[in-house]
């Protein structure tokens, strides 16, 4: 099964090209701070962002773990549930009844919404990833980061996982590797852990540390897992609450009753984002999401393109997202030709309405 596979083989081969970027030159280290760093305390781990020029510091996965005291499974709670069945729950949105009930209940309640909204564009400024990160990385590139995040879409559809899930994933991935080098044989690792927290966060349900272990193909034991876990959790300071592309977007097509093959063209979109990074992490999760909606109903041919209540809903101009719709214009394009087609083959199904077999068309606003 190609979601059960260990795609450090594919990311080693990678290793013979070139990098894109300039390589930083580790920071020459005193003996005497290697001999204190040989037994590292989880503390160490706790790092704050550092200034532009700083080296990134190296990634220690070998430290002891307590698997007792490690989140290892799903939380089940002591206590008795609501009699009230979210089931029972009307929602008005036909959009949402693909989505969990906690979801549709949080983009569903009318009287909220505006506040919610409000929230979540304070909330995307704060701990995002940082744009061009990826200059700074000694062992890992661009291309190594896609067949990761290709494997992970993989991933998420055999667990049927959400897609919020995915999207949060990518996010924890990207802040950690703004401020932590990481080798590239501990890449699928810390991609591993990454969903492993985002599961946990997200999903109902989610599964055990022991699935993880087999979809890596065994690569990593239980122990590496929870050890990467801990240490995502503490450099992101257990920050891990923070609004996605897919959150936005979410909220936009409620609150504007876009419809299903629009939302799900423009979340399509979205998803092709994650394979690139870069240039889409310079963007908020809003113009990103705004900007999947302007290229959407290009390409099914709406009358406008950016109406005027898509810009009431969002804030943002046409104008605004000229620069973010130029690049996702570019992205479109080319995703039928990309080495990674998971999420092409994924948004095929009748499920998201054959998205991925819309043609792409050129759109130039300025």
């Amino acid at each position: 099964k190609m979601w059960r596979r260990n795609p450090v083989s594919v990311i080693s081969s990678l290793w013979s090209q070139k990098k894109e970027v300039p390589v930083i030159p580790k920071p020459k280290i005193q003996a005497k701070e290697n001999e204190k760093d040989e037994k590292l305390d989880l503390s160490d781990a706790v790092i704050s962002v550092p200034p532009a020029r700083e080296p990134l510091k190296d990634l220690k996965v070998n430290e002891p773990v307590d698997e007792e005291e490690a989140m290892s499974e799903s939380y089940d709670s002591p206590h008795e549930t609501s009699p009230m069945s979210l089931e029972s729950v009307r929602i008005s949105s036909p959009l949402l009844r693909h989505s969990k009930p906690s979801l549709q209940l949080l983009y569903d309640m009318e009287e909220y919404r505006e506040e919610i909204f409000q929230y979540l564009l304070k909330a995307e400024t704060r701990q995002r990833a940082k744009a061009l990160y990826m200059r700074r990385q000694p062992d890992v590139t661009y291309s190594m980061r896609s067949i990761l995040v290709d494997w992970l879409v993989e991933v998420a559809e055999e667990y049927k996982l959400q897609t919020e899930t995915l999207f949060l994933a990518v996010t924890f991935i990207d802040r950690f590797l703004s401020v932590m080098s990481v080798v590239k044989g501990k890449l699928q690792l810390l991609g591993t852990a990454a969903m492993f927290v985002a599961a946990k966060y997200e999903e109902i349900y989610p599964p055990d540390v022991g699935e993880f272990v087999y979809i890596t193909d065994d690569t990593y034991n239980k122990r590496q897992v929870l050890r990467m876990e801990q240490l995502i959790l503490k450099v992101l300071g257990f920050d891990i609450s923070v609004p996605t592309i897919y959150a936005f977007l979410q909220h936009i097509a409620v609150d504007c009753n876009l419809s299903l093959r629009l939302t799900s063209l423009a979340q399509y979109l979205c998803e092709l984002t994650l394979l690139e990074g870069d240039p889409y992490l310079a963007y908020l999760p809003s113009v990103v999401a705004s900007s999947a909606l302007v290229v959407a109903r290009h390409c099914l041919e709406y009358d406008d393109v950016w109406s005027p209540e898509l810009q009431k809903a969002t804030g943002y101009s046409l104008l605004q997202l000229a620069p973010c719709v130029a690049h996702l214009c570019v992205t479109h394009s080319k995703a039928s030709s990309l080495p990674q087609q998971a999420i092409c083959d994924k948004y095929k199904t009748n499920k998201w309405h054959k998205v991925s077999e819309v043609k792409p068309k050129a759109l130039r606003l300025v």
